[in-house]
């Protein structure tokens, strides 16, 4: 391979990579900042830990796999309409075959990685809600009924061993529903925002991300308020 045709393959895959891993960074970066400031907003400080803690609204997790999903099947779309636009008669003499059923053939490979895709998504995000909510929800029970037991033992020593155990359940795993929905809306939203850069459609996925954050934000300061009064 000469240096001009790695170049012409380069420069070919280059912007594929880039369309499929920055929307999900994007989405990940997002989800995680809102996710901060809402605590931030809820409990009144700030810890660097909370940048990368799991669990809370929104989901991570399915914020970064519907972004990867969605961007999966954008650049599907984009191959598939390549396929159609390009002249494959000298191909269809050789192999005997009609343009159409060649081009057909030349799909399915990217429409299963679509779909793939998808399938691996919804394991995801219905994990996030069963098995890592369950684990959550045992590391809650676990460690109350430590703090139950704890009070009726006279051992010092047997306390504290007891307490010790039940500050080191992780208890920030899994999500509710409405955490799930708010981590699918969010990486739509910034999706979206991502393909229609340099489009009519642009500020639109801006006005309407600015209008999903600002309504979180009211709802959990409003939520805040009540607590307090």
């Amino acid at each position: 391979m000469n240096l001009e045709n790695f170049n012409r393959i380069f420069a070919f895959i280059l912007p594929v990579i880039i369309n499929l891993i920055l929307p999900v960074l994007l989405s990940m970066i997002a989800s995680q900042l809102l996710k901060t400031l809402l605590k931030i907003i809820l409990t009144g400080k700030f810890d660097i830990s909370m940048l990368f803690d799991d669990g809370d609204f929104p989901s991570s997790h399915t914020a970064v796999v519907t972004s990867a999903t969605i961007s999966v099947w954008n650049q599907v779309f984009i191959y598939m309409n390549f396929i159609l636009s390009v002249d494959l008669k000298n191909l269809v003499s050789i192999i005997n075959i009609t343009d159409s059923q060649i081009k057909f053939i030349l799909s399915i490979p990217a429409v299963c990685i679509g779909f793939i895709m998808t399938v691996v998504a919804m394991i995801v995000i219905r994990d996030a809600m069963g098995v890592r909510y369950s684990v959550k929800h045992n590391a809650i029970l676990q460690k109350e009924a430590n703090k139950k037991i704890a009070e009726h033992i006279n051992s010092d020593v047997l306390q504290n061993t007891l307490k010790e155990i039940g500050e080191k359940f992780k208890i920030k795993e899994g999500h509710l529903k409405h955490e799930v929905v708010g981590g699918l809306i969010l990486a739509i939203l910034v999706s979206l925002l991502y393909t229609s850069y340099n489009s009519d459609m642009f500020w639109i996925a801006v006005c309407t991300l600015t209008l999903y954050v600002a309504c979180t934000l009211i709802i959990f300061v409003r939520y805040k308020f009540k607590q307090r009064f």
